[in-house]
């Protein structure tokens, strides 16, 4: 019964008729509940995983009752934390810490073990593949070890797209590093050369068909290029126009892939004070935190080396990229992650974005996005978080999964959401390479608060950790059909591990491509939408956007709100308010416009689905032909054609005005998806 946090307030907001107005109080601030009331460790199990997580969470201290979330905690840090918990002996797993967030909760959980030798055991060097494989390796290959499903699918899109393909999971980075002393291209080699000796990733090459089963191949040295621009002089848009003509020639060029290293590296000197650190890559090799670590890394080595110091003592990693490789071969030969996605599949409709919203005058493939803005509402998308017991990925995740469910007319779905697969093994999160998997999310069309929807998703998140590892082209495979699964995707990045001090990001760059239609990436304050012109229109990116924003609105600004509204654009929502949705009148202004639409899309699409109320289902040909019999016994009954409103009903009286905050949807109407093969959109009536 002791509160978690205390807020001062002037005065308690009053509701018309006197009653507190709990919408109107202040939210408490989050950093408010970490720590408020700190209770000590009371057993020595509880002080030794405190000890852990303080070190993990880099934190003084933690509360035995402070949720790990609360406190800074992560899917990375979550990772971090199990490989100190295995490397000292405990039994524990990713999905663990998530259900059992507090130390108080998981001492409970590890009461019964005694800790004792490691449990890391990292895979040998050529391991993984057969005597007659390695017999045919060339003599610098110092380790190889089959590709990740994953990277074996990247290769495939590549090399299936050719030079068409342009940018397919070929990436282009760039970082602006401040920097007031001169710049050394040398010292940036040296630097470089440095962080290709520590990482096997770096010194990869891949084999399709050369050998029994796709490999990589660990080189025992590797030299990547390191060269420099000078842009000094330019104006900055001249400077931009440099830097995409610069990733329109990498682009060209391409990668080798049977020749390491896959990455180039590039300076670029555009002014005093400052420079720029261009990394071209395969994604094959790569992904987000790979890339952070690898830029940081390489800017700690030029300084040191510049300033004449002696590197710090490199620590390796108790695991290696191929001990990644390894886990993923354990998942395929698991029956239960197999069982699991199946489950998924066949309990879950792929999600499809509407086919009319591509690009109507037809014009050629063309990458754009938007930026959804959510940093001026996060402190109460933090809030939610810390009421559901989740953490903030769980909240957008929730935000994205609410509006994709706006363009389904399933009631089921699954849209793409990016995990990865870290190793639970100390250091692990300093292991170079592609960790990514794509999984297909389930969603189902909210219901209750969106507190309740945060729950469900974070429930989902802890379940679905155990089954990370089972890679798309094999859930892809046991689909037994040849459509793609996933054709929307939803991503949370936080780069913390990037110093801010020296590296100024937000001054970065980024060019690159995937196969998905829409990818919708979550980082520093803002959910960025990226899709192309073949897939959806700038006008209704706009609308998608918009979309995002109402529910994050609507999410930060009371946790209790119905999670059920349709979150519409501005326009729209008018439009069904105006019409249908004006407390749901039988007098419709729009009525005769509507019949029309309706006869038009019967006779276009007669067995398109057009209405959806539960599980029932009706086509544009049944709607027609019901609304006919019901117009004939009208008519019967003496009431005139052709007058909408008529129908033996006054209009009502307008709706009430909504508290501000609050997003409502009138009758519930939302605007349904065509499904690829060609059905028109329909309408959603709840």
């Amino acid at each position: 019964m002791v509160p978690a946090a205390f807020v001062a307030i002037d005065r308690v907001p009053l509701t018309n008729s006197g009653k507190v107005d709990h919408r109107a109080l202040p939210a408490p601030d989050v950093t408010a509940f970490a720590g408020a009331r700190h209770i000590a460790p009371r057993t020595p199990l509880e002080e030794r995983l405190a000890v852990m997580w303080s070190d993990v969470l880099g934190v003084e201290r933690v509360s035995v009752e402070d949720s790990f979330f609360e406190v800074g905690g992560d899917s990375i840090r979550a990772v971090q934390l199990v490989g100190v918990l295995r490397a000292a002996g405990y039994d524990v797993s990713v999905r663990e810490v998530f259900e059992h967030r507090t130390v108080a909760e998981l001492a409970g959980l590890l009461s019964g073990q005694v800790a004792g030798e490691s449990l890391i055991d990292p895979v040998e060097p050529f391991a993984l593949i057969g005597a007659e494989d390695r017999a045919a390796l060339p003599e610098d290959v110092v380790d190889a070890y089959p590709l990740s499903q994953i990277q074996t699918g990247m290769l495939v899109e590549m090399l299936a797209a050719g030079t068409a393909g342009g940018n397919l999971y070929h990436n282009i980075n760039s970082f602006r590093i401040p920097d007031e002393n001169e710049f050394s291209l040398p010292v940036l080699q040296e630097a470089v050369a440095c962080v290709v000796r520590r990482h096997d990733i770096l010194r990869t090459s891949m084999s399709l068909s050369d050998y029994a089963q796709p490999l990589q191949l660990v080189h025992a040295t590797a030299e990547v290029p390191v060269t420099m621009h000078d842009w000094r002089g330019m104006s900055a848009d001249q400077q931009h126009d440099a830097l995409r003509a610069l990733a329109e020639e990498e682009w060209a060029r391409g990668f080798d892939l049977a020749a390491a290293p896959l990455i180039r590296i590039a300076a670029q000197l555009e002014e005093e004070g400052a420079w720029r650190l261009t990394i071209s890559h395969s994604h094959a090799v790569t992904e987000g935190w790979t890339l952070n670590t690898l830029m940081m890394e390489i800017v700690e080595c030029y300084r040191h080396l510049r300033e004449g110091r002696e590197l710090p003592d490199y620590q390796a990693p108790s695991v290696r990229y191929a001990d990644f490789v390894a886990a993923e071969l354990d998942s395929l030969a698991d029956p239960s992650d197999r069982s699991f996605w199946q489950f998924v599949l066949a309990s879950h409709s792929p999600m499809r974005l509407p086919d009319n919203w591509a690009d109507e005058n037809g014009a050629a493939a063309e990458y754009h996005q938007l930026a959804v803005a959510y940093d001026d509402v996060e402190e109460g998308l933090r809030r939610l978080a810390v009421q559901a017991k989740a953490s903030l990925k769980s909240v957008l995740l929730a935000a994205h999964l609410k509006v994709m469910s706006t363009l389904t007319a399933e009631s089921a779905f699954h849209t793409g959401v990016v995990f990865h697969g870290r190793l639970e093994a100390p250091g692990a999160e300093a292991v170079l390479g592609m960790h990514l998997n794509t999984v297909p999310f389930p969603g189902t069309r909210p219901v209750g608060t969106w507190r309740d929807l945060v729950e469900q998703v974070y429930a989902q998140e802890a379940e679905i950790w155990a089954h990370r590892r089972y890679p798309l082209p094999a859930i892809q495979r046991d689909a037994g059909n040849s459509e793609r699964l996933i054709t929307t995707l939803f991503d949370h990045q936080d780069f913390y591990q990037v110093d801010a001090e020296a590296v100024d990001t937000g001054a970065s760059e980024n060019a690159g491509g995937n196969e998905f239609a829409l990818n919708a990436i979550a980082t520093g304050g803002a959910i960025k939408l990226v899709t192309t012109t073949a897939v959806m229109s700038p006008v209704n990116l706009e609308r998608l956007a918009s979309m995002y924003r109402l529910v994050l609105e609507a999410m930060a600004a009371d946790a209790a709100g119905d999670a059920a509204v349709a979150c519409l654009p501005e326009g729209e929502r008018e439009l069904l308010l105006s019409g249908w949705g004006a407390g749901c009148h039988r007098g419709v202004a729009l009525a005769g416009i509507t019949v029309d639409l309706v006869e038009q899309q019967a006779a276009a699409t007669p067995d398109a689905v057009a209405v959806v109320v539960g599980e029932d289902r009706l086509t544009f040909a049944e709607v027609d032909r019901r609304a006919n019999r019901i117009a004939h016994h009208l008519r019967g009954l003496g009431a005139e054609p052709g007058h909408p409103g008529r129908c033996g009903a006054e209009p009502g009286p307008p709706s009430r005005p909504r508290p501000a905050g609050r997003l409502e949807g009138g009758c519930g109407l939302r605007a349904a998806r065509p499904q690829h093969s060609g059905r028109a959109a329909g309408v959603h009536a709840r």
